[in-house]
């Protein structure tokens, strides 16, 4: 069970691009980090059926970094995904996250049996300019990190096979 009280927005960056992913996490950042790597490589050699993440546009970059934005308490999942979304709405022009699609079932008449799911189309948005987003963004040193986060940090990449901590540089 996620513990909220460690909830984390980030941002992924990468110096071959300008734009960034947004995401939110109660893990430790090298953690979710990662698993991004992790899931990107799963997606390029095609294990697992995994499917193609908005992340993977900067993921793929071998500078790729996450950055802490903001650490906060919140009480569940649904409070998490509001600030997430707030954080990719204000940085709009930068991000590429792509929105998840959302399916509804749409009711058949009793004779038929299946089942036609429809993606929900999302509401049209005023496009916000932001320029300088960057530079409010908090950098790692403005972020206090407890001890626990740190044993948290150090017993997760000792669990990692040796060569990817190699590319994370750890």
């Amino acid at each position: 069970m996620p513990d909220y009280s460690k909830s984390k927005i980030y941002i992924i960056k990468s110096d071959q691009t300008d734009k960034i992913f947004v995401g939110a996490t109660t893990k430790a950042l090298c953690s979710r980090m990662a698993q991004h790597r992790k899931y990107y490589q799963n997606f390029v050699n095609k294990l697992n059926n995994k499917i193609y993440e908005s992340s993977f546009d900067i993921v793929q970059f071998s500078d790729a970094r996450i950055q802490l934005v903001e650490s906060f308490i919140c009480n569940d999942k649904d409070e998490l995904n509001l600030k997430l979304q707030n954080y990719i709405d204000s940085y709009k022009d930068l991000v590429i996250n792509k929105p998840k699609e959302k399916k509804v079932k749409i009711k058949q008449p009793k004779e038929k049996k299946e089942n036609t799911t429809l993606p929900i189309e999302q509401p049209k948005e005023e496009v916000i300019k932001n320029e300088n987003i960057i530079d409010d963004i908090q950098t790692e040193s403005d972020y206090k990190t407890s001890d626990e986060e740190i044993r948290e940090a150090k017993e997760e990449i000792s669990l990692m096979p040796l060569s990817q901590r190699r590319r994370m540089n750890l």
